[in-house]
């Protein structure tokens, strides 16, 4: 490099870039150590302040071995390369590890925060009903220890933000049980009418109000995580198993103008070859969600049911759990029960 080539003929101009180097690695050292990291009601491990204060260590004495390293050849003239020290030096810093998944899921209840940076017609209502978040916040805890610890930090979910209700302008449907927002590491859910359900925990089609709320949990979940494998971009091999002359955009709404699928009509009825229900047929994202929260909430049994009559069906559920495991592929840390269990399960009945 020119900065190597120049350091050796100016013992001051070394100086000069070494100190440099080392004010940012002792300046970011020091934020590290001294700001307190918070999620939700736990200090993140120390532990991982210490990978953090290793990983910068790392890249400090990268910048400094680049600096120290003396080069005959103005680098401008010749094609850019990297060796194989430093081709480490980058994995280090970049590999996929649990540690870097090891800390605590943020829950924030009152907190305004516009979904997708206020760039859409979503907003939330933070107007609480009696004690309906008190005890979905106990709810929710025992959802989410369902999933392996670090599961939803890799999957951009580390923030889960609390509300009365998710509210959506000029539409049809003006309120939502949930909302995935990965651009910003948030899923939102919704409290509305907890409380009620938890006092009548009313069925319909053999299936609680409960069972819906857990649902919205899984369902949105796999919505971010889908989003962290492909960012939206095209899922070839999900689509290259849909019917031949098959396209998404069924409608949302039926004749009268009633929604397709609402938590008076959930369920998986197969309505269609290759889909677990009409939802699933509007677009990709939301049958990619559908074969999700089935896999791990309470319609799996239907799910394998379906699956073991419907090729279609068969193969989707056996390319998302391949997807699933290579996503999250670390050993088992005793916490991943029910999820390691559920898709064994759908696994074995769908082989």
């Amino acid at each position: 490099m020119v900065l190597g080539r120049t350091l050796t003929k100016s013992p001051k101009s070394f100086r000069k870039w070494f100190l440099k180097i080392y004010r940012i690695f002792a300046q970011t050292r020091k934020i590290v150590s001294e700001r307190q990291i918070r999620c939700g009601t736990f200090s993140v491990p120390t532990r991982i302040i210490n990978m953090v204060r290793i990983q910068f260590l790392i890249l400090f004495l990268f910048l400094t071995t680049l600096a120290c390293s003396p080069k005959e050849e103005n680098p401008l003239t010749k094609p850019f390369s990297i060796d194989k020290d430093t081709s480490l030096l980058l994995l280090l810093l970049q590999i996929d590890r649990f540690e870097n998944y090891d800390q605590d899921v943020e829950i924030l209840t009152h907190t305004d925060i516009p979904p997708y940076s206020g760039k859409s017609n979503f907003f939330v209502d933070l107007n609480y009903e009696g004690d309906d978040l008190k005890l979905y916040l106990e709810f929710l805890k025992q959802e989410l220890q369902k999933y392996p610890r670090g599961y939803m930090i890799k999957a951009r979910a580390s923030k889960i933000v609390v509300v009365h209700d998710v509210l959506q302008s000029q539409s049809v449907r003006s309120s939502l049980s949930g909302l995935a927002d990965p651009t910003q590491n948030i899923i939102y859910l919704s409290t509305l009418g907890f409380k009620n359900c938890l006092t009548y925990n009313w069925t319909y089609n053999n299936e609680t109000c409960l069972d819906g709320y857990r649902y919205v949990i899984h369902h949105e979940l796999n919505h971010n995580i889908d989003y962290t494998i492909r960012h939206y971009s095209f899922n070839r091999d999900w689509h290259a198993l849909n019917p031949p002359g098959f396209q998404y955009g069924a409608p949302l709404y039926d004749a009268n103008g009633e929604p397709v699928i609402t938590w008076a009509r959930p369920g998986f009825s197969n309505p269609v070859p290759g889909f677990v229900d009409f939802y699933s047929t509007s677009n990709y994202a939301e049958e990619y969600a559908q074969i999700g929260s089935g896999v791990f909430g309470y319609r799996q049994a239907k799910l394998m049911d379906i699956c073991q009559k419907d090729p279609i069906v068969n193969a989707k559920v056996k390319l998302y759990i391949e997807e699933i495991r290579r996503f999250w592929p670390f050993p088992s840390k005793n916490d991943d029960t029910f999820w390691k269990a559920k898709m064994d399960l759908v696994s074995t009945a769908c082989h």
